[in-house]
């Protein structure tokens, strides 16, 4: 532990508030090893000590040796200006300060032992918070790197809503995060080893450490300040606490890393479509819990470009209230093995945001879309369900930047939940689109309509679009492009004996369907390929 000039001053003076220092003694080590007298001879003094003296030493008339920290006290008889010593004016004895600061060192040393001792018997977090709590006098609480709460002052009283809730709940709630990122604080932390904060919209200051290792964060420890006087001798005191503290939340990290590495490796092997021994599978699969049949739908999140959102955060805080939920990267993306066989398979889309309210709250608010795979019964058909979730996200980010006009309307959704049950005639389109000729794809007639509609300025393609849309509808299709009905059918006529289209055949009509949703995928692409 490093024993400062400040801590012991600052302490110093809240014990003794009639005193008055002055520091002229600046260059000085950063940790003393004790608190001794001054020797009458230069010759015996140390620079790893602190000196006290007091009025009439003879050293003090002659010249103090280099980088020696020496404390003067006396009632009237002040050393010359500039004099390199600290100088403590009291009309207390000398004894009595002396034997204040050997108290106040010797606490020090005590909490140095506490801290060593928790770390040799591998207790937790909040047993060296517990002992901490007297000489930090002030609110902290640990955090591990998803902000879940690992420890915390339970013996400080100071009214603050964040400390307060946070305490109560076990973890950073998601709206004060969302204020954290509103007000750049979680930016700042990921570039710097500490912030201070100091906002009208939190009720107190506060100073935020972040907890590496190899440069990967494991946590974070927050003190709440009662105000910003005294702040070099807190960030001392921190410094101490945060040693030992690193020390314990990075083997906590570690053991953590160990227990969800076993169900993610094999998540991961059923990703890359490892070639897996049926049998040694399931053994693998009932260790960690999961049924190798069941209803299964795989999520995948997509976090907003801007966001600041720890992901490490948003994978705990899922884990917290999602049953029967796996929550593991892949190649970056954030997946959640979801198995629920209560839920309908026929209505599902309907069903997730009413099942999961409050992950469907949290999504909304941080602005994280979720795609959601087919159902599947096994779970070897996981990596298939990925390149559902992938394609739904490259389809839902294509209409959205979109500008161009399209025949069809987009996909339903129902944010923010984005399923591939309704963008999955696009995503096979596509896919053929990529591997044969457009004109063995597109139906011929789509094409003539559209190089009809070009040379004769017609709106064929788009009644014929909505017609289809409106399930053949009349009135609705009227209805929607803002036209009569007798107007709406006699151009249909026209297009059953320009292009011989037969609105009674359904193979017909799906031909012509598929041909529509093929055009608004090169319009996509092409949109896609320009931005």
């Amino acid at each position: 532990m490093k024993i400062t000039l400040t801590m012991l001053l600052t302490e110093l003076q809240k014990e003794h508030k009639d005193i008055a220092i002055t520091n002229n003694c600046t260059d000085h080590l950063d940790s003393f090893e004790g608190i001794r007298l001054l020797p009458y001879q230069k010759e015996l003094t140390d620079i790893s000590y602190l000196y006290f003296s007091q009025e009439g030493h003879p050293i003090i008339s002659e010249e103090v040796p280099v980088h020696l920290a020496l404390i003067y006290v006396c009632r009237t008889i002040l050393p010359p200006e500039g004099f390199p010593v600290i100088t403590i004016q009291t009309d207390s004895e000398p004894a009595i300060i002396f034997n204040s600061l050997q108290s106040i060192y010797i606490r020090y040393k005590n909490w140095d032992r506490d801290m060593n001792n928790c770390l040799i018997e591998q207790k937790e977090l909040q047993d060296m918070m517990n002992i901490s709590e007297a000489l930090l006098n002030l609110p902290a609480i640990i955090y591990d790197n998803s902000l879940k709460v690992l420890a915390y002052s339970q013996n400080i009283n100071l009214e603050d809503p964040v400390f307060s809730s946070a305490t109560t709940l076990g973890s950073l709630p998601s709206q004060t995060l969302a204020t954290f990122e509103r007000l750049n604080m979680i930016e700042r932390i990921k570039n710097q080893k500490y912030i201070i904060e100091s906002n009208s919209e939190l009720t107190h200051a506060s100073i935020i450490h972040k907890i590496e290792k190899n440069q990967s964060c494991c946590g974070y420890c927050v003190f709440l300040l009662p105000s910003m006087e005294h702040l070099t001798f807190y960030q001392h005191l921190m410094e101490n606490f945060l040693e030992n503290v690193s020390i314990l939340l990075i083997r906590k990290q570690e053991s953590y890393l160990n227990h969800s590495y076993i169900y993610e490796s094999l998540l991961n092997d059923l990703m890359n479509e490892t070639d897996l021994d049926l049998t040694s599978l399931k053994d693998r699969l009932s260790y960690v819990g999961l049924p190798f049949e069941s209803q299964f739908f795989l999520l995948q999140l997509k976090l907003d470009a801007a966001s600041q959102l720890s992901k490490d955060f948003f994978i705990r805080s899922i884990q917290d209230y999602l049953e029967n939920a796996y929550v593991f990267r892949y190649h970056n993306h954030i997946l959640i093995l979801l198995y629920n066989s209560s839920i309908q398979e026929h209505s599902y889309p309907e069903s997730f945001p009413l099942l999961y309210q409050q992950f469907s709250a949290d999504l909304k608010l941080h602005h994280i879309i979720c795609a959601v795979s087919l159902p599947f019964r096994q779970i070897l058909e996981l990596s298939s369900a990925q390149k559902q979730t992938d394609a739904t996200l490259n389809l839902v980010s294509q209409f959205t930047k979109n500008t161009n006009p399209l025949l069809l309307t987009p996909p339903g959704a129902n944010p923010p939940f984005y399923f591939y049950k309704n963008y999955r005639l696009y995503d096979s389109c596509r896919h053929q689109l990529g591997a044969l000729s457009r004109l063995s794809i597109i139906d011929s007639r789509i094409l003539h309509i559209k190089e009809h509609d070009k040379q004769k300025h017609t709106n064929y393609l788009k009644i014929l679009s909505s017609y289809l849309e409106h399930n053949l509808q009349k009135n609705s299709c009227a209805g929607h492009l803002h036209m009569h009905r007798n107007n709406v059918v006699y151009h249909l006529n026209r297009m059953e004996n320009l292009f011989s289209i037969h609105f009674e055949d359904l193979s017909d009509i799906l031909q012509l369907y598929l041909g529509l949703i093929c055009l608004d995928v090169e319009t996509l692409q092409a949109a896609d390929s320009f931005s």
